[in-house]
């Protein structure tokens, strides 16, 4: 989709009727599971009870077909922008020397395309984002650069959940931080990385004025590696998993 089409499907979704008095613009919440597989959700066949999910399955739409990346960072970039991953630079994950200069592989989102946050941002939205972004560290490609009137993101591509920050591989050290509206922020002892998304983004929410519409961008990373979370409620799950097979995961990966 190229930036015609973004802006014209937006306004579509803004547009009023004809009538002499506005209509109320609807809040929207787009929330993004990194790195989940298609099936891993009890919607599409997924083995593990998800309740929630299953609700909101059945009271809205589901779509089975569409067109996205099998890895988080190019994934997230096609869906924010409405264009191919290369289009919107994030061609890969990592810098190789096949790729270093190219186009398409500038490994931020580059001024080729034009992110929701910045459309629904000049329909006078408030926009918010809460989660992981790896789209770009330098200035141009951050959350507030790119639209997002408050932003607490994490910067990188992988980290334990908790506190320690402890990066997915050398490659991303230099990236394991959280920033709150651009400004580094330390983490508190009892921090987990969805309960921490999850309430400042109902904080600043609930602080938006009533008359002002929500855009909001709530991108979970619990199911990215490391795959650590905390203990309570485990057993659920693990009854649920051991009806899981290895052939069934097999036949559930991307790969």
């Amino acid at each position: 989709m190229n930036k015609k089409a973004m802006a014209a499907a937006v306004s579509m979704i803004l547009a009023g009727g004809a009538h002499a008095a506005q209509q109320e613009r609807p809040n929207v919440i787009v929330i993004i599971a990194d790195d989940m597989g298609y099936s891993d959700i009890s919607p599409f066949g997924g083995e593990i009870p998800t309740p929630n999910l299953q609700a909101m399955a059945e009271q809205g739409m589901r779509m089975s077909q569409y067109y996205t990346s099998p890895m988080s960072a190019p994934a997230r970039s096609m869906l924010l922008t409405g264009n191919s991953n290369q289009q919107a630079g994030m061609g890969g994950m990592w810098w190789y020397d096949s790729t270093i200069g190219k186009e398409g592989y500038e490994l931020r989102l580059t001024d080729r395309v034009t992110t929701m946050a910045e459309r629904f941002k000049d329909a006078g939205y408030n926009t918010l984002m809460a989660g992981k972004w790896h789209l770009g560290f330098v200035p141009g490609a951050t959350p507030k650069d790119r639209g997002f009137n408050h932003a607490f993101a994490f910067m990188g591509g992988g980290t334990s959940h908790f506190n320690d920050a402890i990066p997915l591989g050398t490659v991303e050290a230099f990236h394991t931080y959280y920033t709150r509206d651009g400004e580094r922020v330390s983490l508190p002892d009892d921090f987990y990385s969805s309960e921490a998304y999850a309430r400042q983004m109902n904080s600043w929410i609930k602080a938006t004025p009533k008359e002002q519409p929500v855009f909001a961008w709530l991108a979970f990373t619990a199911l990215m590696i490391p795959c650590r979370r905390r203990t309570s409620g485990l057993s659920a799950s693990k009854a649920s998993m051991s009806r899981v097979t290895p052939r069934s995961i097999a036949s559930a990966s991307p790969a």
